[in-house]
């Protein structure tokens, strides 16, 4: 097969896949939006460590998370419902993300009341559902197929999630916070890193296909 059969074949798949809404659920926004909130979280992380000269409440230390984590929330909304046909993948993912955060806090508040009715600590309530976060993931990226989502998006962010998950019942409470910074570092890093690499690699194959 010669070269130009080869670039025909993938400009019918870059069709197909837009047509059949299956291309990547990101855009390069999307990428710069991970980079804020990994960045953010590890400045969550340095604040909130004990004993050092720059420690302060845990509050004001996740103000800058919050000012990265309150626009993105905001920018999906916007997109979820602005975003045209050919970007339906976006559109799908962002719909499917603000429908997860609804469910997230009723959760969390429930787990929460439950975990002090049999008498865990924060500590454990926290690791364990970090843990069965990341196991949730590792195992939606096993088995997810990679036609909509790269297996990494789900795998390379689910091994923190397990290793924290695991790590913070058993360290001194006073680093919870930190340590869950550090999480949000390394799980946001890895997901803006996977994430860059495809929406890169979307980009090359749009522009070659549009040139033949």
């Amino acid at each position: 097969m010669s070269s130009n059969d080869l670039e025909r074949v993938r400009a019918d798949l870059s069709t197909m896949r837009s047509a059949l809404g299956i291309g990547l659920p990101w855009s390069v926004a999307d990428v710069w939006f991970c980079l804020a909130i990994a960045a953010t979280a590890g400045v969550y992380a340095l604040l909130s460590w004990p004993n050092s000269a720059w420690e302060i409440t845990s509050s004001w230390a996740a103000a800058p998370l919050a000012a990265a984590l309150g626009p993105y929330v905001i920018y999906i909304a916007a997109k979820s419902r602005s975003l045209p046909p050919r970007d339906e993948p976006r559109r799908r993912e962002y719909k499917s993300a603000l429908v997860a955060m609804a469910f997230v806090i009723p959760a969390a508040v429930g787990y929460a009341k439950w975990g002090q009715y049999v008498g865990m600590t924060t500590s454990q309530m926290v690791g364990c559902v970090l843990f069965l976060m990341g196991a949730a993931f590792f195992v939606i990226g096993v088995a997810a197929p990679p036609i909509r989502y790269p297996r990494s998006y789900f795998i390379a962010p689910a091994i923190p999630l397990m290793l924290f998950g695991l790590l913070i019942p058993v360290t001194p409470a006073d680093y919870r916070h930190s340590l869950i910074g550090l999480m949000g570092l390394v799980a946001m890093a890895l997901a803006a890193f996977i994430t860059h690499r495809h929406v890169r690699r979307q980009a090359v194959e749009g522009s070659s296909d549009g040139g033949h």
